[in-house]
């Protein structure tokens, strides 16, 4: 059986699919078990290091250095706090979103959901190195948004069967505290640490299991209504006092902001997903672990990056990926999909619009030799 995942994107304001890291794709849909969890391509239930190829379409070599940088990212699976860099608008919670820079002067801003005069009209520079480790989380690992999306994109952690959100006493959109509307009535969908409900735990010893890992809403430890989803105001002073980090995963990208690495929840669901089809992290058969290569040819690859003009200019997404879940027959189990190609592709896809609308650019990760000893220095180039 094949669910669908095409134009699971990264918009610049509006948000075109509804998706949620801490959650899995599809988990929201009505036909979806909640529990519904997603596997790298290639992987049907058999342990150990799985190697993914992954290859750049010929014509894309702009992103060569930002696609090895991204493999790199995944590949470590190092997280980290302060991983969110740009100036003071940067980084915003995803419905603080606003103002597309498409006629200057004057600016059009104030597009609803969002409220107007957030970030600077001109100009709008977006991190490829960011938009490509969103897109894999999505197509290399089936993670979706870490924020609920539903009539608008808003920052509260992904539910299911809410029509709505309180943002508890500490007035922060995902952390803690919230409630839905109805409750009960309402589905956890966002995996959580049962420790401490902590998105921004920097702990890769730890096995990720049904013990440590939940949506169980019994086993939210004590203080806590809700998961809390790795957003800027949940990571703030107020609440978890994390630094400037937030998950790159967040469904709105953020113009003028760099996302330098991956936050704790990302890897824990990454770590999750490897515990394999019985959820149970440790000696079993079915426990694996992945491996990003970069393909020289895009026919021994299992994952395609392309660097491409959408068609018609789609002045609200920045980046895709095109994947269909395929279930993973394994032991009679209906939760568990890998990512497969999309009818008419060839393999799972990554794409980056490469004619973005004036105004707007794209920042390319550019790495010196030092990389490859450790050191973790680059510098950016901008291009429209």
């Amino acid at each position: 059986m094949n669910v669908r995942v095409r134009a699971l994107g990264l918009a610049l304001a509006l948000v075109a699919s509804q998706a949620q890291a801490g959650a899995f794709l599809f988990s929201t849909e009505s036909t979806q078990d909640p529990f519904i969890i997603h596997h790298t391509p290639g992987y049907v239930g058999a342990g150990g290091l799985l190697t993914v190829g992954v290859c750049l379409e010929p014509g894309s070599a702009a992103l060569a250095s930002t696609l090895d940088w991204a493999l790199k990212t995944w590949n470590e699976r190092r997280p980290m706090k302060n991983n969110c860099e740009g100036p003071a608008e940067a980084c915003l919670m995803a419905d603080a979103a606003s103002c597309l820079p498409t006629n200057i002067p004057p600016c059009t801003c104030g597009q609803t959901p969002f409220p107007v005069d957030t970030y600077p009209c001109l100009p709008w520079v977006f991190n490829a190195g960011s938009i490509l480790v969103h897109e894999l989380g999505h197509c290399a690992f089936g993670l979706g948004h870490n924020n609920w999306v539903a009539n608008g994109t808003t920052s509260f952690t992904t539910t299911k069967l809410a029509t709505s959100m309180n943002d508890g006493a500490d007035d922060i959109k995902g952390s803690k505290d919230d409630t839905p509307v109805p409750n009960p009535g309402s589905s956890i969908l966002h995996w959580f640490r049962t420790s401490d409900n902590d998105p921004f735990v920097l702990d890769t010893a730890t096995a990720m299991n049904n013990d440590t890992f939940s949506r169980n809403r019994f086993l939210l430890p004590s203080g806590s209504s809700w998961p809390a989803s790795a957003n800027i105001k949940v990571a703030g002073p107020l609440a978890l006092n994390a630094g400037r980090t937030q998950a790159g995963m967040v469904s709105v990208a953020g113009p003028n902001t760099d996302y330098i690495g991956l936050v704790g929840d990302e890897v824990n669901s990454v770590r999750f997903g490897f515990s394999g089809v019985d959820t149970d992290a440790g000696d079993t058969a079915d426990d694996y672990t992945i491996q990003f290569v970069l393909e020289p040819s895009c026919a021994t690859a299992a994952i395609e990056v392309q660097f491409t003009d959408f068609q018609p200019p789609a002045s609200t997404v920045v980046g895709q990926c095109f994947a269909e879940l395929d279930l993973i027959p394994v032991g009679g189990n209906t939760t568990h999909y890998q990512l497969v190609p999309e009818a008419g592709y060839s393999r799972v896809t990554v794409k980056l619009d490469s004619s973005l609308p004036t105004d707007m650019f794209w920042r390319y990760v550019v790495m010196n030799d030092g990389f490859e000893i450790g050191d973790a220095s680059w510098w950016s180039s901008i291009s429209p």
